[in-house]
């Protein structure tokens, strides 16, 4: 809806060059989303990477094997979802941690956040590395394959302790432009 008032006399004055008239011009309209998508598990999945093994050789603590877990992001989407989808993972526990020139989800040991950590959080889509913190486009028809991988990214001589509990925190955003 576009709305207008002219006041005839402020136009009928005679004008010089240079000489300005303005005219206020409303403009109003209504945004209608019809689309909509909702992630399907409502409750914060635990994503569990059972028992961690280590070796300790010469002071020096290196985690073996392979630990890949999925992440469960399927998804309902309703109406019109035209136009780009996006998932975001943001970090709950500090910043980002540097990996090899990309950005991963720090790891909390034994309950504290070390100050030079070496244990991370890769976020696998589709069995690429991608950046926490940033947004990643979707498709909504073929969503990708998430998964999330603990890996050490150097060496450590810290002395990790059998039973020792690792955790880290995140939120996985889903927004459209």
């Amino acid at each position: 809806m576009l709305t207008g008032a002219v006041i005839p006399d402020a136009f009928s004055v005679p004008r010089k060059a240079g000489d300005e008239n303005r005219l206020k011009i409303n403009i109003s309209g209504t945004v209608v989303a019809t689309g909509r998508c909702v992630f399907r598990n409502h409750g914060s999945p635990d994503i569990d990477f059972g028992d961690i093994r280590f070796s300790s050789a010469s002071g020096v603590n290196n985690i073996s094997g392979s630990y890949v877990r999925p992440l469960d992001t399927d998804m309902t989407c309703t109406g019109d979802t035209a136009g780009t989808t996006y998932f975001r993972l943001d970090t709950i526990n500090n910043g980002p941690i540097g990996d090899n020139g990309r950005k991963s989800l720090p790891v909390k040991v034994g309950g504290i956040m070390a100050t030079d950590p070496n244990l991370a959080i890769r976020l696998l889509v589709n069995g690429k590395q991608q950046d926490i913190n940033t947004n990643f486009t979707i498709d909504t028809l073929n969503l990708p394959k998430l998964e999330v991988e603990l890996v050490q990214i150097h060496p450590d001589d810290i002395s990790w302790v059998n039973g020792q509990k690792i955790s880290s925190e995140a939120i996985l955003t889903m927004s459209f432009d």
